[in-house]
């Protein structure tokens, strides 16, 4: 597979700002559609990382889509030093299932202690965690569950209270 991703493009150019969102279906599918699209004029402001989910549904075990996800956060910071990162966690509706859900929370918690809490962890303060974690927990239907993906209802709902955070 190509593994294109799933990016999305925002460019503000009265600011000169712009902001790509790149969903992964799983943590090890490489982007080479955000890779295209970049040039060295026109780098990102911001980057709003996802992915995850998918691992589960692939039976990936959490430790492993942990371990993915966090060498790809590493890469983009190291590969864009000058833009900023943010990772959003996984949906964690209950509409998906109880093993997806349990998945879910344990990948969200462990990357929560890795981005924010663990002091001796060498990824705290890697990049900002936008945790969607909150807003999902109590979601039973199933079609807004359907979220995961980087154009579902919930997504972009995230999707758009982020850009309000950042003064969009």
């Amino acid at each position: 597979s190509v593994g294109m991703g799933c990016p999305r493009e925002y460019i503000n150019w009265e600011q000169r700002r712009r902001i790509t969102f790149t969903f992964k279906t799983v943590a090890t599918q490489p982007t080479a559609a955000v890779e295209h699209l970049i040039t060295e004029s026109m780098v990102p402001s911001i980057f709003l990382l996802a992915t995850g989910a998918h691992d589960f549904y692939h039976k990936h075990e959490v430790n492993d889509t942990v371990r993915n996800t966090l060498a790809w956060i590493r890469n983009i910071s190291l590969t864009y030093p000058r833009s900023r990162i943010v990772f959003a966690n996984i949906v964690s509706c209950g509409g998906a299932g109880p093993d997806l859900l349990t998945k879910t929370l344990e990948f969200n918690k462990v990357m929560r202690e890795e981005l924010l809490t663990n002091s001796s962890s060498e990824n705290k303060g890697l990049c900002y965690l936008l945790d969607r974690e909150p807003s999902t927990i109590n979601v039973t239907k199933r079609s807004l569950c359907e979220g995961f993906h980087c154009y579902g209802q919930i997504v972009l709902g995230h999707v758009n209270e982020f850009y309000k955070a950042v003064r969009w």
